[in-house]
């Protein structure tokens, strides 16, 4: 019975009564051709060819007891001239492994997403698509990218983050369990882990708990994981707290603590200082902790672990704790001196939510969230009590890996 067979020429190697051609992607299992008629035009490798014919074994393979199976015709069609390299490199062999690897992480990226999906959807969620040009780009404090659109005349933005969005459709629709698998874009700096434009996933869960969120937070990171082929278990993550790092660093929490209540932030500014942010001056209370986090904590952080203790001045969409509303109700996951996750029991009484944001836009004059009305919307239609999950999985991905992120997105901005 013929067979078709179709593909990227792999490697080429010329006979006195053939031509054997290896067809497919660098890396798979190739298929051998043997061209047993007149081949007119030359073939290079790199085309992409078509051929007919019948499958058997060559007679060195059957000598040999191989039992390679190969692909008999007469002639041979080009499909496609590869009229310049694919990859670069200074041989063949070095281009063909830069595709396998390209094609390999691409791969495990489809199996990343599908994983996510598979536990999100057994799990009752619901997938939603938010906008990505929006008028007011919000739900983080990030710069935006920014154009002006011909068919209203006004200033539209990619978004930043699809929280206040999926709040909104939790709000119109009803609906307990939502999720989105999506771009987002920040008009930021570059490095090996940071990219303008990224995947990120968020999930909403009505009348979630913590203990409930970072059990669903550890169950996706482990699908993550074991889609890029690493051996990270991120059950049972170790925890600890804000307080407890800033002590093993020997930064007085208590005393950050006390000034941040009697909002006294110039000595705030004094003390962070002497713990390594010269640049206290121009920060408020939040971003004066967030530095410290970064600039002392962060770097010693190795291995997978939860930290909880957050202030609630850190994190204004935050619910506080009922116990102490000095402080969120929320957990990150850090990894590899990174954050990788953000969690939070999202602030849904609408009085409460204005006032931290009022009080938070007067600390950070590149606040997202000030303009945008929805999300207060959104709380006054009636929102139940949720935990919200974030994760940025181009980072994630690029640090379980060991690999700079534009390695693990498809085309990096730089391609």
């Amino acid at each position: 019975m013929s067979e078709v067979v179709r593909g990227q020429v792999t490697a080429v190697r010329e006979s006195r009564n053939a031509t054997f051609l290896d067809v497919g992607i660098p890396g798979d299992k190739s298929t051998q051709i043997v061209v047993t008629g007149e081949v007119e035009r030359p073939i290079k490798i790199g085309d992409i060819v078509r051929a007919e014919g019948e499958t058997g074994e060559t007679a060195i393979s059957v000598r040999r007891g191989l039992g390679q199976i190969s692909l008999f015709a007469e002639g041979i069609e080009t499909v496609a001239d590869n009229l310049r390299p694919r990859w670069p490199g200074a041989d063949t062999r070095e281009r063909h492994a830069a595709q396998a690897e390209y094609v390999d992480m691409l791969r495990r990226r489809h199996a990343t997403h599908k994983g996510i999906r598979d536990t999100l959807d057994a799990e009752g969620y619901t997938a939603v698509d938010t906008s990505i040009l929006q008028k007011t780009a919000s739900g983080a404090a990030a710069r935006t990218f920014d154009t002006v659109a011909n068919f209203d005349g006004r200033e539209r933005h990619l978004r930043i983050a699809p929280e206040i969005d999926l709040k909104v459709v939790m709000a119109l629709s009803g609906l307990e369990r939502v999720y989105e698998l999506g771009r987002l874009f920040r008009n930021e700096g570059t490095d090996t882990r940071h990219h303008p434009e990224f995947t990120n996933v968020e999930a909403y869960t009505a009348y979630q708990t913590r203990e409930e969120a970072i059990g669903l937070t550890e169950r996706v990171l482990t699908d993550i994981a074991r889609a890029q082929g690493t051996d990270y278990d991120f059950t049972n993550i170790p925890r600890t707290s804000v307080a407890e790092l800033f002590e093993k660093h020997d930064v007085n929490f208590e005393r950050i603590l006390s000034l941040v209540e009697s909002d006294d932030i110039g000595a705030l500014r004094a003390y962070a200082k002497t713990v390594g942010v010269d640049d206290a001056d121009t920060r408020g209370a939040s971003g004066i902790i967030d530095a410290i986090m970064k600039r002392r904590v962060r770097p010693t952080v190795d291995a997978p672990l939860i930290v909880d203790g957050y202030l609630s001045d850190q994190l204004p969409l935050a619910a506080s704790l009922k116990s102490d509303d000095r402080f969120a109700d929320a957990f990150q996951v850090m990894l590899k001196t990174a954050e990788m996750v953000k969690a939070y029991q999202e602030e849904v009484d609408p009085e409460l939510l204005r006032a931290k944001l009022i009080r938070q836009a007067g600390e950070d004059v590149e606040d997202a969230f000030r303009n945008d009305t929805r999300l207060i919307d959104a709380c006054e239609m009636g929102l139940p009590p949720m935990y919200g999950i974030g994760i940025g999985l181009d980072n994630f991905t690029a640090t379980i890996t060991d690999r700079p992120t534009r390695k693990v997105i498809p085309m990096p901005i730089d391609l």
